[in-house]
């Protein structure tokens, strides 16, 4: 089990890495009712992986193959691995317009579950990390429990950075200042960091699969 942990908890914390969450969370976090609102944008967030999550494990109960075939698994990795290094392509030549500042809303409960949802469902950076890492968990031979434990393991890595800023502003209100801050860095740096995730973890994956063909 340590060395699927080793294996997945860096991809899943690849896949936390997302400046649009952390500032989603960070907005909520500094106004009204941060407490229930940011419980509220984890919640929403979860969903799209807890979903991905579950497809994952139907898929790998069903086909036996995908734990028992190397050929089959080196394969997955090389496929993921080079799907990985085209998104890292894509993003290093892709310069989106920058986007107008929107008005402000009501800051509901409800608002911000939906920001969280779709902050998350459309992450393609933060997915494109933590499918390996769920392959990686349905083609183990550890058994149900500790895959299972694994994977909510690399669940709760991949939440971290919605779940750790709110953690910290409940128990340390005056963290939201140094998160900001954090959050400005990222934000600045945006691209290069999942340029650079991208590119390591999917070299890993491709050569991880091309020396086990």
């Amino acid at each position: 089990m340590g060395t699927l942990l080793a294996e997945t908890l860096p991809l899943a914390l690849g896949a936390a890495i997302s400046p649009v969450l952390f500032l989603l969370q960070l907005t909520t976090l500094t106004g009204p009712r941060p407490a229930a609102r940011g419980a509220m944008l984890v919640l929403g967030a979860a969903l799209p992986l807890a979903a991905v999550s579950v497809l994952a494990v139907t898929i790998g109960t069903a086909s036996s193959s995908l734990s028992g075939d190397a050929t089959i698994k080196a394969s997955l990795d090389l496929g993921l691995g080079c799907a990985l290094l085209a998104l890292a392509l894509w993003m290093a030549v892709h310069h989106p317009a920058p986007k107008p500042p929107k008005p402000p809303h009501d800051p509901s409960l409800h608002r911000a579950f939906v920001f969280g949802l779709v902050g998350m469902a459309t992450n393609v950076s933060t997915f494109a990390l933590y499918i390996p890492a769920l392959k990686l968990i349905a083609a183990s031979d550890l058994g149900a429990g500790r895959e299972a434990f694994v994977g909510f393991v690399v669940f709760l890595v991949a939440q971290s950075f919605v779940l750790v800023p709110l953690v910290l502003t409940v128990a340390v209100p005056g963290s939201t200042r140094v998160l900001s801050a954090v959050g400005g860095w990222m934000t600045a740096h945006r691209r290069a960091l999942n340029v650079a995730l991208l590119l390591g973890f999917g070299t890993w994956l491709a050569v991880k699969g091309v020396l086990a063909l």
